[in-house]
C-alpha cells in the first residue's frame, strides 16, 4: 500500500529499484500501464493563448505573415485569428486529425510537447513543426518545478494527473537545450 510513496521518496533521492537491485534513476517510469487521453488537455479559450498572444505583441501576427498552428486543440486561436482577420491553418491529431499540414512563415508548436508522453513522437512533432517554419517557430511550455512532479504520479520523464492526461514539465534550459539538439 505505499508503493508510490517509496518510489517517489527513491525519485527525490535520485534512485529506483530494479529488480531487486537498487540503482540511479534515469527519470524514466513506465509503472503505469494507463491510456494517456491527450485530447483531455485541450482547453476552451476566448481569446488568443499565451504563445498567440505573444506572437502578436512581436508583431508576427499583423497580417504579413501565413500561420500554422500545429497540435490546434479545439482550434479557438484559429477562429480568433479568423475573427481578426488573419488567414490561419492549423491540424491537430484529435480535434482536426484530416487537416493538411502545411508550411507558413509563422508555426506555432503552443503547449504540444507536454502533453506527449512518447520521447520519440514528441521529438518527431518538434522536428515536424519546424521543418514547416519558414520564418518563425515559436514553441510553448509548461514551465515547473519539482513540486509539479511530487503532486502527481510519475510517468516516463513526466506525470500522468488525475483526469488521465500527461504533463511532462520543462525547466528554461531543459527546453533551450532540447530544441536545439532537436532542430540545430
Amino acid at each position: 500500500g505505499q508503493l508510490l510513496q517509496w518510489n517517489e521518496t527513491l525519485r527525490s533521492k535520485g534512485l529506483k529499484v530494479v529488480g531487486h537491485t537498487l540503482v540511479p534513476d534515469d527519470g524514466v517510469s513506465e509503472s503505469v500501464a494507463e491510456p494517456v487521453h491527450r485530447h483531455r488537455t485541450a482547453l476552451r479559450r476566448t481569446g488568443l493563448s499565451t504563445p498567440m498572444q505573444a506572437l502578436l505583441r512581436h508583431g508576427f501576427l499583423d497580417g504579413r505573415d501565413s500561420i500554422f498552428d500545429y497540435g490546434c486543440g479545439l482550434g479557438d486561436d484559429l477562429a480568433t485569428l479568423g475573427e481578426m482577420g488573419l488567414n490561419a491553418a492549423g491540424w491537430d491529431p484529435h480535434f482536426r486529425p484530416d487537416g493538411t499540414r502545411v508550411a507558413a512563415d509563422v508555426v506555432n508548436l503552443g503547449f504540444v510537447l507536454n502533453v506527449i508522453e512518447n520521447m520519440s513522437e514528441r521529438r518527431e512533432a518538434l522536428s515536424n513543426a519546424f521543418t514547416l517554419a519558414r520564418k518563425v517557430l515559436s514553441v510553448g511550455v509548461l514551465i515547473g518545478g519539482r513540486t509539479a512532479y511530487e503532486r502527481f504520479r510519475l510517468y516516463r520523464d513526466g506525470v500522468l494527473t488525475g483526469r488521465g492526461t500527461f504533463q511532462k514539465y520543462f525547466t528554461q534550459d531543459e527546453l533551450h537545450a532540447y530544441i536545439e539538439a532537436v532542430c540545430g
